[in-house]
């Protein structure tokens, strides 16, 4: 390992540009495997839960089961490991990129994947955005740093790794890009720019050709027919922010009742998975990470989604 190393470092010295670009395509690529590779143990952690909800008998009890324990899983995993893993991975990214020059642990990234997979498998609510940002943003910090980038251009492919996590989850490389711009680096920079958008595209590319169309987040085509509902645009923006605000508040309070009492770490995944469990009771759809609801919901007919906008989903957004 130590003559390749020594070569890697001596082309990322020697060629600039071109080995920056190049380290953009190795992150992206990686990336889009860590992607793949996510899907892969989600669904396998789901087959089991599935397994168990036969055993049971097809009702929904088994969730007091296979929540709590995909739940203690990830908590066992952080003990472990890094408690870094324990955040949703947005957090920790921006704080990797602003306080500690892009330095993310490649320790964290297999134990990420391992506790992501068995809190969504288990039937955790939850999604795989924040977690493949902060394993993007760790590959992309692990390559750079392996071979002693600038500080500058460590921030850039740490960025690139995150964005690229979102492109290749949702398959739209230009929303990667933005989300790395806009929320990790906070500018607009064009140094930082090529590298991320490399990065995004290369992931997209891989994670789509491995798994295909029915693992990626997609929409039919729409059309805009009206200027008019630029307004229902609108609204629907405002009623966004509010649902964020009120959701940003209420995991703020569950922190602070968390702190607040002195109760054994091992039993708090317990009776978090038991909470989870119990909504499964009124309606299951809330649980996991809602993916394949909402990509028959983006397919619903006209005749078909209007007992289900006014009545199901108000109810599943609580839920939620």
């Amino acid at each position: 390992m130590g003559p390749l190393r020594t070569k890697l470092r001596q082309a990322a010295n020697s060629r600039g540009q071109t080995a920056f670009m190049t380290a953009a395509l190795v992150i992206g690529f990686l990336v889009g495997l860590a992607v793949v590779l996510l899907v892969l143990l989600v669904d396998g952690a789901a087959d089991v839960a599935a397994w168990v909800h036969e055993k049971v008998g097809n009702s929904n009890v088994e969730f007091f089961l296979t929540v709590p324990l995909g739940l203690f899983v990830a908590w066992a995993l952080a003990r472990r490991f890094s408690r870094n893993i324990e955040s949703g991975g947005v957090t920790e990214t921006i704080s990797a990129v602003g306080l500690r020059a892009g330095y993310l642990s490649t320790r964290t990234i297999f134990p990420k994947l391992a506790s992501t997979a068995a809190t969504l498998g288990g039937g955790g609510s939850g999604g795989r955005e924040g977690p493949i940002v902060m394993i993007g943003a760790a590959i992309g910090s692990s390559l750079s740093r392996y071979t002693r980038f600038s500080e500058d251009r460590i921030r850039s492919l740490v960025a690139a790794g995150a964005g690229a996590g979102i492109g290749a989850t949702f398959n739209a490389p230009i929303a990667g890009m933005l989300f790395a711009m806009e929320v990790i680096l906070g500018n607009l920079a064009i140094r930082h720019l090529n590298a991320v958008v490399v990065a995004s595209v290369v992931a997209a590319v891989t994670t789509h050709t491995l798994v295909g169309e029915e693992q990626i987040l997609s929409s039919p085509g729409g059309s805009f027919e009206d200027p008019r509902e630029l307004l229902l645009y609108l609204l629907l923006g405002l009623v966004a922010v509010g649902a964020a605000l009120l959701f940003v508040q209420i995991l703020t309070w569950v922190a602070e009742f968390k702190e607040r009492y002195e109760w054994p770490d091992w039993t708090r995944p317990l009776a978090a998975g038991l909470v989870i469990a119990a909504i499964a009771l009124v309606d299951d759809r809330a649980l996991g990470t809602g993916q394949s609801f909402l990509s028959g919901l983006m397919r619903l007919g006209d005749t078909d989604s209007i007992d289900l906008v006014l009545w199901t989903l108000p109810i599943l957004v609580v839920l939620k």
